[in-house]
């Protein structure tokens, strides 16, 4: 039974919405995140200089909380928008490399007690 809808058009319009959408999300974290500039700036080695300790953890989560918002987000437009996986991959390897270096600069915590264990499971 055929309804008169051509499917073609509709699986085309779904993935063109899909790819808008996936688009304004990348321009609106742009958006919001360039009224925080530091948080795109922030490197390992601006952290390693970093003297105050909880600035330097704070600064880590808050850069960690960005890639974890950019990951998502380049993972939409991958699977809805068509796009190269090649950003995916980038943010993925930046996660993981912030990921280490809070492994290798956990002594700077010394003072306080947090459980690491978790990090062992990589």
């Amino acid at each position: 039974m055929d309804d008169g809808t051509c499917q073609v058009c509709s699986h085309y319009t779904i993935l063109t919405f899909a790819h808008l959408l996936s688009r304004t999300l990348k321009l609106k974290a742009e958006e919001t995140y360039s009224h925080i500039p530091q948080i795109t700036q922030i490197t390992k080695k601006s952290l390693k200089l970093c003297n105050d300790d909880v600035k330097m953890w704070k600064l880590t989560f808050m850069r960690l909380d960005y890639l974890r918002m950019n990951f998502l987000i380049e993972r939409l437009s991958v699977e809805r928008g068509g796009e190269s996986r090649q950003k995916l991959l980038d943010v993925a390897r930046e996660i993981l490399d912030m990921t280490v270096f809070l492994w290798l600069e956990r002594d700077r915590s010394g003072h306080r007690h947090y459980d690491y264990e978790f990090m062992t499971t990589l």
